[in-house]
């Protein structure tokens, strides 16, 4: 069941002109996909005039019985800049 709201949700998405992978533990077998898991999507890229929200709305009316979240890949971009600027911060800090 699990793997079928995954699917179409991928298609829900790439209809709107989104490129996303299934990531997660579902990507790696269904076997694995516990009870109480969600999915997750990993969303690399949206069109431009796509908003996040839409995107959310669009999945969201699947109505799955499984949490399907949304990854967005440039907010881990942002992150990992964020954390590595903090950890350059400190290391200069310590070296003073």
């Amino acid at each position: 069941m699990a793997i079928r709201f995954a699917s179409e949700a991928l298609d829900v998405l790439e209809g709107m002109g989104a490129t996303a992978f299934l990531t997660g533990s579902l990507a790696e077998d269904e076997d694995h996909f516990r009870t109480g898991s969600d999915i997750d999507i990993l969303v690399t890229e949206r069109p431009r005039g796509v908003t996040r929200e839409t995107l959310y709305c669009r999945v969201s009316d699947l109505e799955s019985p499984i949490r399907i979240d949304l990854i967005f890949l440039e907010d881990l971009i942002r992150e990992h800049v964020r954390n590595s600027l903090l950890r350059k911060a400190r290391d200069r800090n310590r070296a003073e």
